[in-house]
């Protein structure tokens, strides 16, 4: 029996939290988890935020970047999309086939009449251009399979956040993401608000698969407030946990570890050494007048 659980809220660093907890703690066989996040940038565990947002923009338009505990690229969430994570319990994670897990939100969405294909990655794509990305998390004998659902999403406000370009050059091995086109499902369903998009999505699935709706206990709700104050609105984990990286430009070398300077260029005050790296990194570079 499949558990649904809708969140009410729009906090993405208490939805994150919520999340970790449901993954260790959550006494469901299986648990699809739903909700929405007010304006924010989601990077995957091994990324670099530095390197892939555009962090000055960021800044600017004050949306907060975040650190899953998941892999993948990453993602911007806003209240046009809707992300979905399920949460499969007591099977060996190595065995896990993640199209047989994912069927039933799949079958949902193809339920609406929309000609949804899947990729190699595990992406949701119509006429060729993403409507989801996608990313796990295993442990053992419990798999987390999560993504994003474009539905009405600010396409221009995504494309500010993370298309870069600039002159910088990065040496890490941190993971990259893989652009791809995106497209909102209001394009193929402009009848639909994102409230009665939901509620028929929903009704597919349960009409896929053997479910019903779930509310989770005070106590994990408590747990997930704690984590989200203690671990994803700090900076420690979503800029020091970045792995070591070096960025260069015009013949210049900076190095970077948990976020902080290691190494700088005899010609940056050499106070700044052992300082957090701020998130407008290019415009911190014009301040220190380099030539």
């Amino acid at each position: 029996m499949m558990k649904i659980f809708v969140s009410e809220g729009r906090d993405p660093a208490f939805h994150l939290a919520l999340e970790e907890i449901f993954f260790f703690e959550a006494e469901c066989e299986i648990l699809l988890f739903l909700y929405r996040n007010t304006p924010s940038v989601i990077v995957g565990k091994h990324q670099n935020p530095w390197m892939e947002v555009n962090l000055g923009v960021a800044e600017a338009e004050e949306v907060p970047v975040f650190r899953r505990i998941s892999g993948g690229g990453c993602v911007v969430h806003d209240e046009g999309n809707v992300n979905y994570s399920l949460i499969l319990k007591d099977v060996p994670s190595k065995t896990v086939d993640f199209s047989v897990l994912y069927r039933p939100v799949l079958q949902g969405l193809r339920e609406m009449g929309l000609d949804i294909q899947t990729s190699e990655r595990n992406d949701f794509r119509i006429e060729g251009k993403k409507i989801s990305g996608s990313a796990q998390y295993m442990r053992r004998d419990t798999t987390l399979f999560h993504g994003t659902l474009l539905f009405d999403s600010d396409l221009k406000r995504i494309h500010r956040l993370l298309d870069r370009k600039d002159d910088l050059e990065f040496e890490t091995h941190a993971a990259s993401s893989v652009p791809s086109p995106i497209v909102n499902l209001s394009k193929y369903l402009p009848e639909l608000s994102m409230d009665d998009f939901i509620e028929k999505w929903l009704q597919g699935i349960m009409g896929a698969a053997k479910s019903e709706r779930w509310q989770p206990g005070r106590a994990l709700i408590e747990k997930a407030e704690r984590l989200a104050e203690e671990k994803y609105r700090t900076w420690e984990w979503n800029r020091g946990m970045t792995p070591i990286f070096t960025v260069k430009w015009e013949g210049h070398e900076i190095k970077v570890k948990n976020g902080n300077f290691i190494e700088l260029p005899d010609c940056f005050d050499q106070s700044w050494v052992g300082n957090k790296m701020p998130e407008d990194f290019l415009r911190w570079v014009k301040e220190q007048k380099t030539h």
